[in-house]
């Protein structure tokens, strides 16, 4: 699995965030949420929907822990960092080097895909994790059961 290295400039994006871990996982929920929302945001740079993930300072995925609390966003992105609707956050993705990778499967795969990432690509590559949010950006027509879904997934590094 190689991925394409990417120089990303900051990304504005509105949406909602949630406080979650892997135990009390709100993901869904999230989601559930904010896609009946999107249409209340007026301008959109792309048709792609972004989940972020903000990790605790330090984080490395095998020490990351089922009940180790991070936060996650449903957004899209738009053009600036413009006042978002009511009921809506905006947030500013800084932004710099992702290695970005193409997870193809349905979402209860996906761990097989960080698994790849995070335990042989990352190690052997001449890159480190940076601490900044990782996204997945999805088509509009993704879903998360479909066996041939395909997601970008966005690793920050250095």
């Amino acid at each position: 699995m190689e991925p394409q290295i990417v120089q990303l400039e900051n990304v504005y994006v509105i949406g909602e965030s949630r406080s979650m871990t892997l135990t009390k996982d709100k993901t869904i929920e999230l989601w559930k949420s904010f896609k009946p929302k999107v249409k209340m945001i007026p301008e959109r740079k792309d048709e792609y929907f972004y989940n972020l993930s903000i990790y605790p300072e330090g984080f490395e995925w095998n020490t990351f822990a089922c009940d180790t609390c991070f936060t996650r966003w449903a957004a899209v992105h738009v053009p600036s960092n413009d006042e978002p609707p009511e009921s809506m956050e905006s947030f500013t993705l800084n932004g710099g080097l992702f290695a970005v990778f193409i997870h193809k499967g349905p979402a209860r795969t996906f761990v097989r895909t960080l698994d790849t990432i995070f335990n042989e690509w990352l190690p052997n590559s001449l890159y480190d994790l940076d601490e900044r949010p990782h996204f997945e950006r999805m088509g509009p027509e993704y879903r998360m059961d479909d066996l041939n879904a395909e997601e970008e997934v966005w690793i920050p590094i250095k």
